[in-house]
């Protein structure tokens, strides 16, 4: 019993249960050795949810929210921090969605809620390198979407333009028009030659070179 006990105080929980089933087989029905082998298998239940605690934690420090996430329901200790992670999880995957598409911000609906997102991570009081960066990142998208650029358009002067969803161009060799940013579509026509179609995207930072639209291809 006694080295069922040292193997215990050790955490040797294969040792420990060893020497109490040996105890066990000298001193048959002596509760105590039941109960001794009750003490292994609470302190294995303990340690292993102390290291899943600690893994979790660890992944909380790293900023990996949502692993930490798929790690706490499992542990009936960890309620408090389930909700916290939650939480974090939760921002940190609104604010990627919208850095990875910034262009979805042209929704004044998406722009208020990323307003939000920004207010609600710049309110945290302990911010880690991860959303320090992603803060930064998330304000810069927000002003450059609403940053209007100057787009400079040539032509042919034969070629009739339409920019969609903005206005009529018609002819010219060289035009300019302020866009905010955004996905855009630009068409030319002109009587005997194929029609053209220019999509082009507008980030918030000056193109570098004009937007060439102008009908080539004779029909």
């Amino acid at each position: 019993m006694s080295a069922g006990f040292k193997a215990l105080d050790q955490d040797k929980f294969v040792a420990a249960n060893q020497a109490f089933n040996n105890a066990g087989s000298l001193y048959n029905s002596d509760p105590a050795v039941a109960k001794a082998l009750s003490q292994v298998r609470t302190r294995r239940s303990q340690v292993a949810v102390s290291l899943k605690m600690e893994e979790a934690i660890g992944y909380e420090k790293k900023e990996h929210w949502s692993t930490a996430l798929e790690i706490y329901p499992s542990l009936s200790e960890a309620k408090i921090r389930i909700i916290s992670a939650s939480v974090r999880a939760n921002l940190d995957n609104q604010i990627n969605v919208i850095l990875a598409d910034p262009l979805k911000l042209a929704s004044s609906r998406i722009y208020r809620e990323a307003q939000k997102l920004l207010q609600d991570a710049m309110s945290i009081n302990m911010q880690g390198p991860l959303l320090s960066r992603q803060i930064t990142d998330l304000d810069t998208v927000l002003r450059q979407s609403r940053t209007a650029v100057k787009v400079v358009l040539q032509s042919d002067n034969l070629t009739d333009v339409t920019l969609f969803r903005v206005k009529k161009l018609g002819t010219f060799e060289r035009t300019s028009v302020t866009l905010k940013p955004g996905r855009y579509v630009a068409a030319g026509k002109r009587l005997g030659f194929r029609d053209v179609r220019i999509e082009f995207t507008i980030t918030g930072q000056p193109l570098p070179a004009p937007i060439l639209v102008s009908c080539t291809d004779a029909i």
